[in-house]
């Protein structure tokens, strides 16, 4: 019932969305207007680098400002992008991977190291930096085990312009 009510109102915003863009430019709006983009996403919080925030968005940078405006201190930071082919199964697969390292089992939220290994294996000063080479392996772990595995499209997405939708780039 909620799917399909959802998908009703995403085809009522994409008929919209095209309207708007014939309306103000008298032209065909372009293919990324018009179809959704589907994106997996790495966050991070700016106040604590081990906790990374996993999720789906056909508009990472929106999410950011959803998630600071309803639940965070500071704005999140974008680790990594990808576009794939069916973000729901790939968000899925990455969310599998990395189970073990899950806060809340109802929230999207990982440990990089739980506490008790960033006690015992980090003096404070190489900390943030072997956090981040921990990130680093971690994206190549969902790339190759998680994507590749379940045989899921992706392209990692290397510029914020990448993951914008078309109405937002005139502001960068």
């Amino acid at each position: 019932m909620i799917t399909r009510r959802r998908e009703s109102l995403e085809k009522v915003r994409k008929h919209l969305r095209e309207e708007a863009h014939r309306v103000f430019t008298g032209q065909e709006p372009p293919k990324e207007l018009v179809e959704p983009r589907n994106f997996v996403y790495i966050f991070r919080n700016p106040l604590n680098y081990n906790v990374i925030k996993i999720g789906l968005s056909g508009h990472p940078v929106r999410r950011i400002k959803d998630l600071y405006n309803t639940s965070t201190a500071l704005p999140y930071e974008i680790v990594c992008v990808w576009e794939v082919d069916d973000m729901r199964m790939a968000e899925k697969a990455a969310h599998k991977l990395l189970e073990d390292h899950r806060i809340n089992p109802d929230r999207e939220y990982f440990e990089l190291f739980t506490c008790e290994q960033s006690d015992m294996m980090f003096h404070p000063r190489n900390k943030l930096e072997l956090i981040c080479d921990a990130l680093e392996k971690l994206i190549e772990i969902i790339e190759e085990e998680a994507f590749d595995s379940c045989g899921i499209r992706w392209e990692r997405m290397r510029e914020v312009s990448d993951i914008l939708p078309p109405e937002d780039i005139r502001y960068l």
